[in-house]
C-alpha cells in the first residue's frame, strides 16, 4: 500500500529543483521531478509503476524514490 513520502524531503527535492532550474534553465529531468513534488498522484502513480516493476522481476522494491533503502539488510529479502 502505498505511504506518501516525508513532506520535508520532498520540499527539499522541489527547491533543490527549483535552484537548479534557475541556475541553468528548465529540462526535461527538471519538469518531471517538479511534477513528482507537487502532485500526490504523480508520486503515488510513479510507486506503484516501481512496484510492478520489480514484482516482474521477481523482486520486493528496495529502494524508495529517493534512492533510500527501504530495509536495513538487502540481502534478507
Amino acid at each position: 500500500m502505498y505511504k506518501d513520502y516525508d513532506a520535508d524531503k520532498i520540499a527539499a527535492k522541489l527547491k533543490q529543483c527549483r535552484d537548479f532550474e534557475e541556475k541553468y534553465g528548465e529540462c526535461d529531468t527538471s519538469s518531471a521531478w517538479i511534477k513528482w513534488c507537487t502532485d500526490y498522484d504523480y508520486r503515488k502513480r510513479e510507486w506503484e509503476w516501481r512496484q510492478a516493476v520489480a514484482k516482474a522481476h521477481g523482486k520486493e522494491s528496495l529502494i524508495d524514490g529517493f534512492g533510500e533503502m527501504l530495509y536495513d539488510n538487502p540481502a534478507k529479502y
